[in-house]
Formats: C-alpha cells, sequence, structure tokens
C-alpha cells in the first residue's frame, strides 16, 4: 500500500479469489509503517588494549520513522565479513567487549528499530548497519632499541632490533625520524621493513 502515515500500525487481510468467489479473509496481519534507520557513523574504538575495547558511534541520522529502540555490534574474526553480533542495548558506546589478543576483527554496528524487530530483519542485514570498519586487539610495539653504528662527516649508520613488546601483533615495518641539528622538530625520513 502507498499513501500510509509513517510510524503508523496498520492491519491486513487477504483473500484469495476465483470462478467461484471470494474466500475468506486470511488471520489479520499488521505491519508498521517504517523503514530500516540509516546507517551509524563515526565509528572508532577507544579505552583499548590488547584484550578490550570499547566501541563508539553517531546516531543514524533518519530512524526510519520508528524508534531506534537499540544498537548491535556485529563480528567477523580474522577478516571475515561481520557474522555474530556480539553486543546489543541502548545509547552509542558499547560495554568493554574482550577479545584474544592479536585477532583481527571487522566491526559493523547497526541501528535497530521497531520496524526490523516485527519484520524479523537482523541488524546486519539491514540497511541500518554501517560500512565494517577494522580492528586489532592489539596495542602499538614499543620502541625498538638502536644502535648508532658509525658515522662520517656527511652520514650517520644505525640500526635497530626488534621491540621488546610487539603489542600482540608481528611487526610490518620502521619509520626513521630525524631533526635538522638545529632544534627543530624531527621529520619522517625512512620507512622500510628492514632492521
Amino acid at each position: 500500500s502507498i499513501g500510509l502515515a509513517t510510524g503508523t500500525t496498520y492491519r491486513f487481510q487477504v483473500t484469495a479469489i476465483n470462478e467461484a468467489g471470494e474466500s475468506e479473509r486470511s488471520e489479520p496481519h499488521q505491519s508498521l509503517c517504517a523503514a530500516p534507520p540509516s546507517k551509524p557513523i563515526g565509528i572508532s574504538f577507544t579505552d583499548s588494549s590488547r584484550t578490550d575495547t570499547v566501541v563508539s558511534w553517531t546516531v543514524a541520522a533518519d530512524n526510519g520513522g520508528s524508534e531506534i529502540l537499540h544498537y548491535e555490534i556485529w563480528v567477523g574474526v580474522d577478516g571475515r565479513a561481520p557474522d555474530r553480533r556480539i553486543w546489543w542495548g541502548p545509547g552509542t558506546t558499547s560495554d568493554t567487549l574482550t577479545f584474544t589478543a592479536g585477532t583481527h576483527l571487522l566491526v559493523k554496528v547497526a541501528a535497530v528499530n521497531a520496524m526490523m524487530v516485527q519484520n524479523t530483519i537482523p541488524g546486519i542485514e539491514s540497511p541500518g548497519a554501517s560500512d565494517a570498519v577494522t580492528f586489532y586487539a592489539a596495542t602499538p610495539a614499543t620502541a625498538p632499541p638502536v644502535v648508532i653504528s658509525g658515522s662520517t662527516v656527511v652520514s650517520v649508520t644505525m640500526s635497530w632490533g626488534v621491540p621488546q613488546d610487539t603489542g600482540g601483533l608481528k611487526v610490518t615495518g620502521y619509520s626513521v625520524y630525524m631533526d635538522d641539528a638545529l632544534g627543530g622538530p624531527l621529520q619522517h625520513v625512512h620507512t622500510g621493513t628492514e632492521q
């Protein structure tokens, strides 16, 4: 039906018609005239550690014509598409979520309104689900140990070792910063995978 009032619940019945006439009416069914809410945006991770994080987001801009009842957090482990709901509740911040250290997750946040609950649409499959965001259950590595092994009048030779604590993930590269020898700020001068 078209021309219905958004946010209103309507009842419907259906009959079958053939040459002999019209059937009895079906049992009444009701439906809320609303759409799924828009996607939450601005997903971020705070209070992160090697195993814990809190997920935050900005409310869905459009509730679809029906009050948002709750939000859901869905994850996929090891880079797989999110397929498991791990949290649901009100507001725009989750409780502390715990994962195995070093786990690579794809995370989605879904806004769920009454229309979705009434029609049993899982949050992850709705247009109200955010884009997937990557989260690593890890922390940045500690600074690597540095050794200056030589210098000339125009160069310095240095090397570094593996950090004592990799943060729970494999180290994939190193960056070198250097100042201008006049007290200026350190500037990025090199990125590479070699030690």
